[in-house]
């Protein structure tokens, strides 16, 4: 178990109520206080569209574009998390428990 995880949610589940652009904020907010991730876990992926929209080198997926933090997918979360302090996740709408986690514990 990691020490002092926080759990924050932002619920937002309408199809066009801007979750990345949420997202996007509460990182770039966060990462002024220390190092921030966020992981894009919308099919959409419109959170690193917006990464890459501000890119030198489209291809280059260490270039973090105009954005002042990184963002990946949800497949790069176990390698990636543990070198940040924060880490804020764009699900897409209504996210399933095997996707984001339920939030409860066991026993």
């Amino acid at each position: 178990m990691l020490p002092h995880l926080h759990r924050n949610r932002c619920p937002i589940s309408s199809e066009y109520a801007g979750k990345a652009t949420t997202a996007i904020h509460i990182a770039t907010y966060l990462q002024v206080l220390a190092p921030t991730l966020l992981l894009d876990g919308d099919e959409t992926r419109n959170a690193t569209a917006w990464r890459d929209n501000g890119k030198a080198n489209p291809g280059d997926k260490n270039d973090s574009g105009k954005l002042p933090f990184k963002i990946a997918d949800l497949n790069s979360a176990a390698m990636l998390a543990a070198k940040y302090t924060h880490v804020v996740i764009d699900t897409g709408q209504r996210p399933t428990d095997n996707r984001v986690g339920s939030g409860r514990t066991s026993g």
